[in-house]
């Protein structure tokens, strides 16, 4: 291995000894931050008068009022739930009641309805957001159902889910010694039809800066649309140390700009992200392409 590459894996190797536990320490503190979010998001809702607590899902409910895994499909999340019953009244005026007195700081997500012809029951349910915490919480939601139970009652479950934001690791950055940046746009398995090679140092740094300042992909599920290929264009960085450097380049960053998407990057199409040829965490890029345009001072 090259003494240039040597150096540049034992100062990643170094950069996970010395940063690693700063990311747990972030990372378990974002998890306690979303456990106490959940239950705070629980004392936002506002029921009926009369309404009673209950400890345990009422019987009668048909499996409306069962709690999910979870509100959204992420996996970093913390979920919490309560169950609650109220004398003379109606789903509709529950949910009515709900919706006038709104939990505060929520959206309205919406709401929704389910029934079972087989036995004639039926369940209704809103739905509340709120925005994220920079850097600590993401997605944040509180879940009302209500049903008819047996007696004239209705029972509600009110779930709440906060998502904590995995942070990107320190040690997944450009590594020292970067002098150049080769830039390169190529057709999706075709040719390539420009590239620039960056040497000035205020733009390397600047590129240097936007790449290491892109927050990683989190661990959820998404549902992505299918894309076509058609007309995509593969946009590459390779982060060098010198014109003549061997390969792999300390660093990589691609992204592919579909038809459509503006030169968007999202969870959908993230930026995949290497180091000296080991693949890192995928980054979201945001306005990726324009802001690759205003670094370069041209377009791609």
């Amino acid at each position: 291995m090259p003494r240039g590459r040597r150096t540049a894996w034992l100062a990643v190797a170094l950069a996970l000894t010395l940063t690693g536990g700063a990311v747990a320490a972030t990372l378990s503190g974002n998890r306690r931050a979303a456990r106490r979010d959940a239950a705070s998001l629980l004392g936002k809702l506002r029921l009926p008068p009369g309404t009673v607590h209950l400890f345990a899902e009422p019987h009668g409910d048909h499996a409306y009022l069962k709690p999910m895994p979870a509100l959204a499909a992420d996996q970093a999340r913390a979920v919490r739930h309560e169950w609650w019953e109220v004398p003379d009244s109606s789903p509709t005026a529950v949910i009515s009641y709900v919706e006038a007195h709104p939990p505060a700081g929520g959206t309205l997500l919406g709401w929704g309805s389910e029934g079972n012809l087989y036995t004639g029951t039926s369940a209704l349910d809103v739905e509340y957001s709120w925005p994220g915490v920079p850097g600590k919480l993401g997605g944040r939601y509180l879940w009302v159902v209500s049903t008819e139970l047996p007696g004239s009652k209705t029972g509600i479950l009110e779930q709440t889910q906060s998502d904590w934001i995995v942070p990107r690791s320190p040690s997944e950055r450009v590594p020292a010694g970067v002098h150049q940046v080769d830039v390169t746009v190529a057709d999706v398995d075709g040719p390539v039809t420009k590239s620039l090679t960056v040497t000035s140092g205020s733009k390397v740094r600047r590129i240097i800066a936007f790449i290491d300042g892109l927050p990683i992909v989190q661990p959820e599920w998404f549902g992505c649309p299918a894309e076509t290929e058609t007309g995509a264009q593969q946009i590459t960085l390779s982060f060098l140390s010198a014109a003549d450097a061997p390969p792999p380049a300390l660093a990589q960053a691609g992204f592919t700009s579909f038809r459509g998407w503006q030169g968007d990057s999202g969870p959908c199409n993230p930026v995949t992200f290497s180091i000296l040829g080991r693949a890192g965490t995928s980054l979201i890029g945001g306005e990726y392409v324009k802001s690759l345009q205003r670094i370069l001072h041209t377009s791609l």
